[in-house]
Order: C-alpha cells, then sequence, then structure tokens
C-alpha cells in the first residue's frame, strides 16, 4: 500500500440531505468526506484514513464493550429472577406438601377411627355372630353351603388355611355345629 489508498470520487452534482434525514447530521458527514481529502489532491491519504479508522475502531469497542456489560446485567438480572421464581416456586411446593400431609394425616385418622370400631365390633361378636357372619357369604338362599360360594371366599385366603383351629383343645370357644354341605359333581 502506497502513500495513496484511494480516490475519492468527484460527486457530479451537488449532493442533497435526504428525506426524513437531519440536515446537521447530514452536514457533519459531508464535512467529514471533504476532510478526507483535506489537500484537495482527491486521493486520500493514510493519515487522514487513519484517524478515521482508529476512531471507528475505538467507538466500535466502546459499543462492544457496552453490549457485554449490558450482557453481564442481563445475566444478573435473569438469575435474580430465577432465583426468585425458584424461591417461589420452592413456597408453592412446601404448601401443597403440607397440604397434603394434612390430608392424608386426616384420611389416615378417619380411616383408623373406622378400622378401629370394625376391629373392636369384630372382637365383640359371639361364636353365633361369627357362624352367621361366614354363613351369608358362603350359603345360597337355602342356608345351605355352595361349593363355588365358599371356593371365591377361600381363593384369596389359602393361605391361611393352616391356621384354622380344627380341635377343641388348641381353641378356647370351639363348638361343634352341623351344616349341610353340597359338593358339586364336575
Amino acid at each position: 500500500m502506497g502513500s495513496g489508498v484511494s480516490s475519492i470520487g468527484a460527486p457530479t452534482q451537488q449532493l442533497r440531505c435526504p428525506e426524513n434525514y437531519d440536515e446537521d447530521d447530514f452536514a457533519k458527514i459531508l464535512r467529514l468526506y471533504d476532510r478526507l481529502d483535506s489537500d484537495g489532491n482527491m486521493i486520500v491519504e493514510e493519515d487522514e484514513l487513519g484517524q478515521i479508522a482508529t476512531h471507528h475502531v475505538n467507538n466500535k469497542k466502546k459499543m462492544l464493550q457496552i453490549k457485554l456489560s449490558q450482557n453481564e446485567a442481563l445475566k444478573k438480572q435473569t438469575i435474580l429472577q430465577l432465583k426468585v421464581e425458584l424461591e417461589q416456586n420452592k413456597k408453592n411446593l412446601e404448601m401443597r406438601y403440607e397440604e397434603k400431609i394434612k390430608s392424608e394425616t386426616t384420611l389416615s385418622e378417619n380411616n383408623k377411627i373406622l378400622l378401629t370400631k370394625e376391629i373392636n365390633e369384630l372382637k365383640r361378636l359371639t361364636n353365633k355372630e361369627k357362624r352367621e357372619m361366614l354363613l351369608l357369604r358362603i350359603t345360597d338362599s337355602n342356608n345351605i353351603i355352595d361349593f363355588w360360594k365358599f371356593f371365591e371366599y377361600m381363593k384369596e385366603r389359602v393361605g391361611d388355611i393352616d391356621n384354622i383351629c380344627w380341635s377343641p383343645i388348641k381353641c378356647n370357644n370351639y363348638r361343634k355345629t352341623s351344616l349341610s354341605v353340597d359338593i358339586p359333581k364336575n
């Protein structure tokens, strides 16, 4: 690159400010353009272009530095917003947790009351009432033990069959009672 960088094209007609553009700013641009060729030889000198280029680069660095600062500020603001959102979500989650704990506790306590009541009612049953309770589940309308009703009742209780007390010696409340059993012929 020599001492001449490029030549400035001489305008063929007088330059006019574009519509909707500030005339003072346009005049500044014209003066700068004229200054590029301050010695009037229509060749842009290294010094003349260098001053504008340095100014342009410095301005670009300032703009980028501003963007960098804005980026950092935006990051901090976003992180702060996320922390606030996190805390709100934590509070909401804790409130829902406490509500569910309260609800489950209430439900459990209500179930406990009902189950305890049922257990106490079963404890108070006489042997006759116990037999009647079982017979309701395994007999037909003629009060005859039906195998399939008995099967349906016992199929989920097979593991408990070995615990049935068959001997009056082993059981305190055992009394032998006769029942008729209807065995299907399949």
